[in-house]
């Protein structure tokens, strides 16, 4: 008896580690609009998406909690308390009125169908909010023309150098000041390059005199 008693003692031992072990998952991709981390957003309700990552089958959100603070004061400014809903994408935020140029902080936590939670957390920063721009004017041709099925567009331009620094840089796709794309002219070339976390790699290089010009 004693032995079947032990043995009946593993065996349900072993299904409970099994069944926990089959309802771990994790929260993760945490984006706002559509972007991981973004800078500089210009959104007054942002939307708000993640994931729930699982190595087995059938997990299923069945509520979430979300909460924003602001970094530095640790300022409360939306809890959205806990609500029942399997939507993970596009989740407006509904909190105060975000700040211009401001690092938020921001908590999901998910509820599966067994009442496991998970959580994670990410942050995104807003950018001038509409304020800030007096005075400024857009740079361009003065009548562009995009269309939204071009990826792959050509800029003509007229350039004129003065001071100690006759070599401009033109600056693309700039996520900070350590991630950033640009383009330099120098007197006898044209060279791309990339920068990743500080560290910059030259792409391509081609003479001047190689490049359409009026």
């Amino acid at each position: 008896m004693k032995r079947f008693l032990t043995a009946m003692a593993a065996i349900l031992a072993l299904l409970s580690c099994q069944r926990t072990s089959e309802d771990v998952f994790r929260v993760a991709d945490l984006q706002v609009e559509y972007m991981e981390t973004p800078l500089g957003i210009d959104v007054e309700a942002p939307r708000l998406s993640w994931k729930m990552v699982s190595a087995k089958y059938a997990q299923q959100q069945q509520a979430y909690r979300i909460t924003v603070k602001e970094e530095g004061t640790g300022k409360l400014v939306y809890d959205s308390d806990r609500c029942v809903s399997d939507i993970s994408v596009g989740v407006v935020y509904r909190g105060e009125a975000l700040k211009p140029c401001t690092r938020y902080e921001w908590t999901v936590e998910v509820w599966n169908q067994n009442g496991r939670v998970g959580r994670a957390n990410s942050w995104f920063e807003t950018g001038l909010m509409g304020s800030g721009w007096s005075g400024a004017k857009w740079i361009s041709s003065g009548q562009p023309h995009f269309s939204r099925y071009r990826s792959r567009y050509q800029i003509d331009f007229d350039l004129q150098c003065n001071g100690k620094n006759p070599e401009p840089v033109f600056i693309f796709g700039r996520k900070d000041e350590r991630n950033f794309v640009q383009l330099n002219l120098t007197p006898r070339a044209a060279v791309l390059s990339h920068t990743t976390e500080g560290v910059a790699k030259k792409d391509w290089e081609a003479p001047l005199k190689q490049l359409p010009s009026h």
